[in-house]
């Protein structure tokens, strides 16, 4: 299936928004080691990068 530039323009978009939330959270826990919510953010962090490669995948 071909996908149209704006569709694919948007999609990367997203995998763009993803990637940078991915880091932006990351580097949020990295600020608070051994912690609840450094271990909350890490998963966030994790979650992101899912769906990072989600997207790439189209």
């Amino acid at each position: 299936m071909e996908l149209s530039n704006e569709v694919r323009q948007q999609l990367l978009a997203f995998q763009k928004n993803e990637i940078t939330e991915y880091h932006i959270y990351k580097r949020l826990a990295e600020k608070m080691p051994d912690t609840e919510n450094g271990k909350i953010l890490n998963q966030i962090a994790e979650d992101e990068l899912g769906h990072y490669e989600d997207w790439k995948k189209y």
